[in-house]
Formats: structure tokens, sequence, C-alpha cells
């Protein structure tokens, strides 16, 4: 039977491709001069994350794959599905995936059982299962079954609603206050302000549910919300009713601190919607801080990066002029064509270019592109590197463009090693610095 063969197109170039390699990825046709370059320019690998150094280009390259459709959350519903997503990812035991996918499962579910459909399928839906021992379901939970919301979602309901109207009106209050103060420091009475009493801040006790919370209490959670990036007060709600479900386990100074130790880490996320559960609030600064792993520490940094790239159409293949970039890479086709197999050769993962000199190089994708680089050169031979720069009035051409320098500054080695002084052996093992490219 005659098999017709599949010719298709690069999408970078238009080249077309007879033999199609259908893996491919991620989805792209591309051809074997384009492959590399078009995949180092999706999947860019950082020096560092929010402060994190990446250790593992290879590693950090396959999270941001993984990672590249996940959008950054923004409501409760959302932070679960991430977070489902991150530890599914998990390598190990099935049980211990299991466990803490249940966690964040139950976690999610028993807060928001009562204000989310979806929340409430969750937990009494086909997930939840009403034949297991009720004790051993709840150690799976993340404050091991004490919450009453395991029983009652309506009464976490209840408590948010009469907690939040005391957060409300102490902040109303304490804007008050603060205009009250600048209008008296403003009119010379500075000294005095600080000697004020506040009848709107005086200490009373709030029994709320037989928790009494004091007014000092609650003022130090709200200055905390107030100066923090990443706590608001929705979290801190949340503090307040997991130390009312639990007095005896943890004191409401020690929950405020265990979020107060990892909101720098959280502050450095800039999220724009952080999560309300305490819980996915400390899995979060765990995760960047590699405490499950490396794996999930890549795919938590990866999405964090994802969010706060910023791409160029004249490197970045995804937000590419379609037009300018096929034709630089067609050019650089051409000049490659141009010297002959003699002199250049494709191969799946490199440019091979033979210089006047003799001598053969090699250009891949850097593993940490910069501003003047987004390449790597070395002696084919030796694998010795060559640092050799873009000049930064050329900074913003074309990706393919810079490569066409590249190769024609490779191929006349010996003409231009003037310019170019790392082409100089001498030089290069002497460790003299790089004169940049035209």
């Amino acid at each position: 039977m005659n098999q017709e063969k599949s010719n298709r197109n690069c999408e970078s170039c238009r080249t077309e491709i007879k033999v199609l390699d259908l893996c491919q990825e991620p989805n792209l046709i591309l051809c074997e001069l384009c492959k590399p370059w078009v995949l180092s320019s999706i999947y860019q690998v950082p020096r560092q994350v929010i402060g994190i150094d990446i250790e593992d280009p290879s590693l950090f390259r396959t999270s941001l794959k993984l990672t590249e459709h996940l959008q950054s959350p923004s409501t409760e519903s959302d932070w679960y599905k991430f977070l489902k997503f991150i530890f599914s990812k998990k390598s190990g035991s099935s049980n211990e995936e299991s466990e803490m996918l249940t966690k964040i499962r139950l976690d999610y579910a028993g807060r928001n059982a009562i204000y989310s459909q979806e929340a409430h399928d969750l937990y009494y839906g086909p997930e939840y299962d009403p034949s297991a021992d009720w004790h051993a379901l709840a150690k799976l939970s993340p404050y091991n079954g004490n919450h009453p919301f395991f029983d009652d979602s309506t009464v976490h309901f209840d408590f948010m609603l009469d907690l939040n109207s005391i957060i409300n009106r102490y902040v109303e209050s304490l804007n008050i206050i603060e205009d009250e103060k600048q209008f008296l420091k403003e009119n010379g009475w500075g000294s005095y302000v600080e000697q004020m009493t506040w009848k709107e801040i005086e200490p009373q006790i709030h029994n709320l549910y037989g928790t009494e919370l004091s007014t000092s209490q609650l003022l130090e959670c709200i200055h905390f919300a107030r100066t923090s990036i990443s706590v608001g007060y929705g979290l801190i709600a949340q503090v307040i009713f997991d130390f009312a479900c639990d007095e005896t386990k943890m004191s409401l100074k020690n929950r405020i601190n265990q979020i107060r130790i990892r909101s720098d880490i959280l502050d450095k996320c800039n999220f724009e919607s952080p999560p309300t559960s305490p819980f996915y609030y400390q899995i979060i600064a765990d995760l960047v801080q590699g405490k499950y792993g490396q794996n999930l520490q890549y795919l938590m940094l990866a999405s964090l990066y994802q969010d706060r790239m910023t791409l160029r159409p004249s490197r970045s293949f995804l937000v590419r002029d379609e037009n300018v970039w096929t034709k630089s890479f067609q050019l650089l086709r051409g000049i490659i064509d141009s010297l002959g197999l003699k002199r250049a050769n494709i191969k799946s993962d490199k440019i091979l270019i033979k210089g006047d000199s003799d001598t053969w190089y090699s250009i891949t994708p850097a593993r940490f592109p910069t501003e003047l680089q987004w390449w790597q050169v070395s002696n084919a031979k030796t694998g010795s590197l060559i640092c050799i720069d873009i000049l930064v009035p050329h900074k913003d051409l074309p990706l393919g463009d810079q490569l066409c320098s590249v190769v024609l500054a490779l191929a006349n080695d010996g003409a231009i090693v003037s310019k170019v002084s790392t082409l100089d052996p001498d030089r290069v093992f002497r460790g003299i610095q790089p004169v940049n490219m035209l």
C-alpha cells in the first residue's frame, strides 16, 4: 500500500518539511534550523526567580512547558485548582500524593461549601466517601477534624459574618483616627496626639461563639494586614476562625507569626489575589522554598516567572511579527546554504560553521540568554566557550538577523578577529575581555 507522505511547512521560516517529526513540542511544526531557537524563545530560563537561583535549567524549562497554560489564580477556587495541579505532578508513592491532595480538597471544600456549589460537591460529592470512617477522614484535614465545618458548614458562615463585621468596624475607626491625627499634627498638636486615647478603640472583649478576642489582638491582626502586601483581611479572618476552632492547639499570636514568617516570601511573589486559606498560604511559601522538592519548587517558580515574563516581538516566537520573523530565519537559512555543506551544517540542536581559519564553531541557544547574547558559541572540537555579544544598538533586531551576524562573523573569523577579539585563540585562553561584534 502506498502511504502518502506528509508535507508541512515550518511555522517559523515556512520551509517545507518532507520528513515530519511527530515528537516535536509544543505541538509546533518546526524545521531543524528553527526548532532549538523557537523553543528557547518560548521557554526562556532566567538565572533567578524572586531571588532564587535556577540551578537546573533543563528541569526549569520542563516546568515552563508544564505550566504554560496556567493562569494566575484570582479566586479561592482557582487556588484549589492551582495547588491540585502542582501536587498532581509530585513523584513518589501514590499514598503521599493522595494525602496532600485530599488535604487540599478538604480545606477548600470545608471553608467554601456553603458559598460555592463546586466546593459543596467536592466535599459531599463523588470525591467524598461517605462510607469512610469519619475519624480517618478527619485526620486527613489540615486541622485533624477539629473544625466545626466537618459537621455544619453554617458555623463557618455565621462566624465569618460576625467577625468580618467587627474587623470592618475597627478598620473604619482606624481610618477616622488617622485622619484626625493628621489634622492635629498639621495644626501643631503633634506631641499631644501621641498621648490621646480614642474611644473607637478602647479595650474590650469580643465573644464569638465562645471564643474571646481582645481589642489589642484584633488591632495587631489588622495592623499586620495593613502593612503586608500578601496578607488581606480575608486571610486574617480565616486565621482567627482556625484559632477559634482549636484554641488549645496554638495561640492566635503564634498562628499569626506562622503567616508573618511566610509573608516575606509571598510578598515577593506579588500575587494579585493571594489565597485567603492559611493552609494554602503556607503551602505556597513552602513550595517556593523547595520544602516539597525541587520538581514542585520549579513548577511554582515557573508559574511565577510566566506571569512576569516580558516578551519582545524580536526574540519571542509567541508575540512575533510573523512576516519579520519568517524573513529573518529565511535569511539565516540562505546564508548557511550559501556557505555550502563543507563550511556550514544544520544539526538538530545546533548550527556548525567553519571559519577561514579552518576552525569549526558550534552555535546553540544560550542556557541563560542575556540582552546581548541569546546564543552560546563554542569551539566544536574542544568545547571551549567563546563570548560574542551583539552591539547594543542592534539588540532589538529580529533573532534571525542577529544569528546571521554571528554566522558571518564566525565564517570570516580571520578577517574579523580585530573586531571580535575572542575569536583569537591566544586571547581566549588568556581570558582577555571580548570586543562586541558588529
